[in-house]
């Protein structure tokens, strides 16, 4: 999937109140979700992002595959189980040679990927973010930027999260077949930062 994401850490831009009402509105009896996420941060992989889902250990890699006009390209894989192939896949999602060491196939997931980031000397950040979200079909959700280059029929995010530095805000689109940026539709546009979750906690929990 095709993301473009835009991250405003420093103040909400003018419109974020209302764009949020409205968004609330437009849910239809849907409450915003709200939750934290915990996710394991490398520090110098942008392009990779892990989060821990559930409380049964279980985690969700994302790998970006590819990046233009503000616009990324995402693959998300779940990992439910640990044994010697879900590490190997791990390995090669992430590019690297790790340790052929045993795999220990009674922990969990997000207890594997642990133990062999730390084997292979990768060093990584647990953190947990609140986050307070909604998502939906971008003509509801956000229907006043139909008309300057958000396609009605994305997927549209916007998210209030706490946890990396001071509260920020986020919007993001999704779609399989990205057009040019959207960046220059969004008011405020130009104090945000435009990058992945990976990327910008990287960012936020850098000394």
């Amino acid at each position: 999937m095709w993301e473009h994401r835009l991250i405003w850490a420093a103040g909400a831009p003018s419109w974020w109140d209302e764009v949020w009402t409205a968004a609330a509105a437009a849910l239809r009896g849907r409450a915003p979700e709200d939750r934290p996420d915990t996710y394991l941060v490398l520090p110098d992989r942008p392009d990779v992002g892990l989060k821990l889902r559930g409380r049964e250990g279980a985690l969700e890699m994302k790998v970006r595959h590819a990046a233009r006009d503000g616009w990324e390209l995402w693959e998300k894989i779940p990992f439910f189980a640990w044994n010697d192939l879900e590490a190997a896949r791990f390995a090669v999602l992430l590019e690297r040679d790790l340790p052929a060491a045993p795999i220990d196939t009674a922990v969990t997931p997000a207890a594997g990927v642990k133990a062999l980031l730390s084997r292979a000397q990768i060093s990584w950040r647990e953190t947990t973010v609140t986050k307070t979200r909604m998502q939906g079909r971008a003509g509801d959700l956000v229907p006043a930027w139909a008309p300057t280059g958000v396609a009605p029929e994305w997927l549209a995010e916007i998210v209030v999260f706490d946890g990396a530095g001071p509260t920020a805000r986020s919007i993001c689109f999704e779609t399989m077949a990205p057009e040019a940026s959207v960046a220059g539709s969004i008011p405020g546009a130009g104090r945000a930062r435009s990058a992945g979750y990976p990327e910008f906690l990287i960012g936020a929990l850098t000394p």
